[in-house]
């Protein structure tokens, strides 16, 4: 439900809203079109390429997105208005840092031919190529040194294009780069060389290329650890690792085997319990079967019977004319003698309070 305005209350507006009210408004709506995802912008379908229209004036945050989201007509519209080519964001990044970035080639291409500065560095000393070895288009990186990109700059952290494109694994631009000569053996500030960072990021295509284009085994870094050492290392930790793995699949397999041991014991004990109770009850069973009481009302001893006591039953037990006529012929045999008188009596009566004749 919603809520309604107090009437001393003025309801904001973008014709009342402050400048830097009504800026972050704007703003705010302009990033709903656009989501967070690992570590990018992922543009959703509303950031198609459409054609701008023609009285409306395209700012430069209009410029950075759509130079990073692939609106080509954007980006012209924006430069034929005499928008300046390298104009820099808060961080000096230029249109042609954020297309390299996102792989954006034909606004790339586009960028370069407007007079976009290839070798424009960003506040950690970034240039376009750094960007574009960080994605998976080699045709962006094809451009940028069409263009005369320095191949071998590096960033404050001494990191060159070719450090960058071995630690995401993009093969095709490290075997490029090598192809363009850059430097196979170049330190970065920890004194780390490509086939560093590929071994110790388990590169193993990288690594290979690396040292098909002849990357030198034996230079150390600051640490004193050449890659050799490093694959060393890697084979002792791994080593180690699956010893105590194993170690601890032995100790789990022990306990389970005492804990096997343990519950079989508990079931042996719970079945002798169980056989005893059994046997009580058909010990229990077996004595209400001695005093088993006859529908008669007689406490019967089913190995005895004397002839005063077959007399009752075998009245009680034996059919009726009338039963007879009502059962099927087919049938009467079964009925016609239930009970037959013993041609002996018993040697001793059972039954109680039956007299002794």
């Amino acid at each position: 439900m919603l809520r309604k305005p107090r009437p001393d209350t003025q309801v904001a507006t973008p014709q009342n809203l402050s400048p830097s009210m009504s800026r972050k408004s704007s703003t705010n709506e302009k990033r709903k079109i656009s989501r967070v995802h690992l570590g990018r912008i992922q543009f959703t379908n509303e950031e198609m390429d459409v054609e701008p229209d023609p009285n409306e004036k395209i700012t430069q945050y209009d410029f950075f997105m759509a130079a990073s989201s692939g609106k080509l007509k954007t980006v012209r519209k924006y430069l034929d208005d005499g928008g300046d080519v390298n104009t820099k964001d808060t961080c000096k990044r230029t249109a042609l840092h954020r297309a390299a970035l996102y792989e954006q080639e034909e606004i790339v291409k586009l960028l370069l031919e407007r007079g976009a500065k290839v070798n424009s560095s960003d506040k950690l000393s970034n240039t376009p190529l750094h960007w574009a070895c960080r994605g998976t288009n080699l045709e962006v990186v094809r451009s940028l040194l069409k263009y005369n990109a320095k191949i071998n700059t590096k960033d404050m952290l001494l990191n060159g294009p070719l450090h960058v494109a071995t630690r995401v694994g993009f093969v095709e631009c490290v075997d490029y780069l090598l192809e363009c000569g850059a430097n196979l053996n170049d330190k970065d500030s920890e004194g780390d060389t490509p086939i560093h960072d590929a071994v110790r990021l388990g590169r193993p295509k990288v690594v290979r290329t690396l040292v098909l284009h002849g990357a030198n085994m034996e230079m150390k870094n600051k640490t004193g650890k050449t890659a050799v050492d490093m694959v060393q290392a890697w084979y002792n930790n791994t080593k180690q690792a699956l010893a105590m793995a194993e170690e601890e699949r032995e100790r789990k397999g022990l306990d389970a085997e005492k804990l096997a041991m343990e519950l079989q014991n508990v079931q042996c004990e719970t079945s002798g319990e169980a056989s005893d109770v059994d046997s009580d009850k058909s010990q229990s069973l077996d004595d209400e079967a001695k005093d088993k009481v006859s529908p008669l009302g007689l406490k019967l001893d089913l190995n005895c019977i004397d002839d005063k006591s077959l007399d009752k039953i075998e009245e009680v037990m034996t059919p009726s004319e009338e039963d007879l006529k009502s059962f099927p012929s087919s049938r009467r045999g079964s009925r016609l003698i239930i009970f037959q008188k013993h041609s002996s009596k018993p040697s001793s009566p059972t039954v109680e309070g039956a007299k002794t004749p």
